[in-house]
């Protein structure tokens, strides 16, 4: 049995086919800062979403029975007519089908859209679901106050560029001689 020690080595490895994308984001952040603080923050944003959603995914197996969790607001995908799962199986759903749930489901709470689909049926997923909206109201500030941070400085920019482009065609045009004669 490999020891923690060992486990941590291997991911560590495991870290270097990473390591030209990490060139890479580097190389375009020097040339393309804007853009690559967007593709962070929605990194930022996705990576948020994903643990949600594993953790979601890890309250269904903690429940007694599937049947006591929120992926019984799942529609049955195999039933003629939409509707809930009525026994504790989860015939006809894969694991992808649960984790695309999970994850939508975390992006409806971390969105606070909150359309009611899908919804915490027994009592630690409400309290779960009580600590992520809380945490989700500060992450989502602290997200979208970077972008609007960005778009402020991009705005600038345009403004200060406009403005030395304006100043240097009117002090063009005043010194410009004027040899008309009528």
């Amino acid at each position: 049995e490999m020891c923690i020690r060992d486990r941590f080595i291997i991911k560590a490895i495991r870290l270097i086919k990473v390591w030209p994308l990490i060139k890479l984001a580097y190389t375009l952040e020097k040339r393309w800062p804007y853009l690559m603080r967007i593709v962070e923050i929605l990194f930022i944003y996705t990576s948020i979403a994903h643990m949600m959603a594993c953790s979601f995914i890890m309250m269904i197996y903690a429940a007694p029975t599937k049947n006591e969790s929120w992926v019984r607001k799942v529609p049955h995908p195999l039933q003629e007519k939409q509707g809930f799962r009525k026994g504790n199986d989860m015939t006809g759903a894969t694991s992808l089908d649960i984790y695309c749930h999970a994850i939508y489901f975390a992006y409806i709470i971390f969105t606070h859209i909150s359309i009611g689909d899908i919804a915490a049926v027994n009592m630690q997923e409400r309290i779960l679901m009580c600590f992520y909206i809380v945490f989700s109201i500060h992450a989502y500030a602290f997200l979208f106050a970077n972008l609007a941070t960005m778009l402020t400085d991009i705005y600038r920019g345009l403004i200060s560029t406009f403005q030395q482009t304006y100043d240097t065609v009117s002090y063009t045009h005043l010194t410009l001689p004027t040899n008309r004669e009528v």
